[in-house]
């Protein structure tokens, strides 16, 4: 089973630059960027998402496929905190995020749910969970009896 890797500390360190001086930029132009920065990740999620047989996971493979997850999630997380994260006082002059980041936030949830879901069994979790959640982003849950 190939599985997925995770995003590189090459891909990391790139895709946060476009939005790092997001702060002061107007509202439109910030969420533009982001769109444009959750766009890339989802294709390369994406194309992290190799064909697999998702049922030949075991304990270990399911751990590290978990990690990879957990990377991804922590990647998205950290492009839509640079836009939307609470600072005192709040920067931003709208409230709440623009419905095309909420759109690309949970197709890239979709993405992680196929992987996911083939860890929890591989885990013997009874459920899990990918949240969306303003104003951090995503997070990965998973529990067991």
């Amino acid at each position: 089973m190939q599985g997925m890797d995770g995003p590189s500390d090459k891909v990391r360190s790139s895709l946060i630059e476009p939005i790092l001086g997001v702060a002061d930029e107007p509202d439109e132009e910030a969420e533009r960027r982001l769109e444009a920065t959750l766009d890339e990740i989802g294709g390369l999620l994406e194309g992290d998402l190799v064909p697999s047989d998702w049922a030949e996971l075991n304990e270990e493979t399911a751990m590290d496929q978990l990690a990879a997850i957990d990377a991804w999630a922590a990647l998205i997380s950290s492009a839509v905190a640079r836009v939307y994260a609470p600072a005192s006082p709040w920067h931003r002059g709208v409230a709440g995020w623009a419905k095309s980041v909420a759109a690309r936030l949970r197709w890239l949830t979709y993405l992680l749910l196929i992987p996911l879901k083939a860890v929890a069994a591989a885990l013997g979790a009874n459920s899990y969970s990918i949240g969306v959640s303003f104003p951090w982003g995503i997070s990965v849950g998973l529990s067991w009896p």
